[in-house]
């Protein structure tokens, strides 16, 4: 009950101006997603030598910003101009929903695509024998986003105006203990293991550049 009167005084306090400029953030980024990730799509359909599986993670991580673009932040735009969240809360949910998913996915491919690097480069693993896979890891990492995004709805925390109510999003303010082990799973698979991957991988890239140097 205090979580959600927090949240409504944060509402409360700002100004018609603030949600104005919010609005014109979600414009920028909708017409910026929109269009650079549209003219990375067609590069890949105009061009069959780019349409390698192993640059279909950066194809996939361009769909999902491209979604993005599409079906989240064109609410973001309606509901800062209308000024409340609240006034809708399945448009609240959706976005909250879409937003979780896509932004989980996304993540998940930045880490993939510096380990699937990694393992070519430093283990000499046949680049066809990676992108075999490839298809199968791209499949998996939008399913482990889609499962993830999918508990708040099923009663595992939920989604809620944040903060200011400027978005909706995950109820990290709650002091709720199911809230709050939820979010210590997002820390932990979306966050800390990634960071643990990216540090994995920056000490394979210096292990050859190493072994580079003492070549040349």
């Amino acid at each position: 009950m205090s979580d959600k009167s927090e949240e409504q005084g944060a509402a409360e306090s700002l100004s018609e101006e603030t949600h104005y400029i919010f609005a014109g953030v979600y414009v920028l980024l909708t017409f910026t997603a929109f269009s650079l990730n549209s003219l990375v799509l067609v590069t890949f359909i105009s061009d069959r030598s780019l349409r390698t599986l192993s640059n279909k993670l950066i194809l996939s991580m361009a769909v999902g910003d491209w979604l993005h673009a599409v079906l989240a932040y064109p609410f973001g735009i309606v509901t800062n101009v209308s000024k409340d969240w609240r006034s809708n809360n399945a448009v609240c949910l959706w976005y909250a929903f879409i937003t979780t998913f896509l932004s989980f996915g996304v993540m998940l491919h930045h880490a993939t695509f510096a380990i699937e690097r990694a393992a070519v480069i430093r283990y000499s693993i046949a680049s066809d024998t990676v992108e075999r896979k490839l298809r199968f890891v791209i499949i998996g990492l939008w399913m482990f986003a889609l499962l993830w995004s999918t508990f708040p709805l099923a009663g595992w925390s939920a989604y809620a105006p944040e903060g200011a109510g400027l978005l909706c999003s995950i109820r990290w303010q709650s002091s709720d203990p199911g809230n709050i082990a939820f979010i210590a799973f997002i820390f932990f698979f979306f966050f800390f293991v990634k960071a643990k991957r990216g540090s994995v991988t920056r000490i394979l890239l210096f292990q050859v550049n190493s072994v580079l140097k003492s070549l040349l």
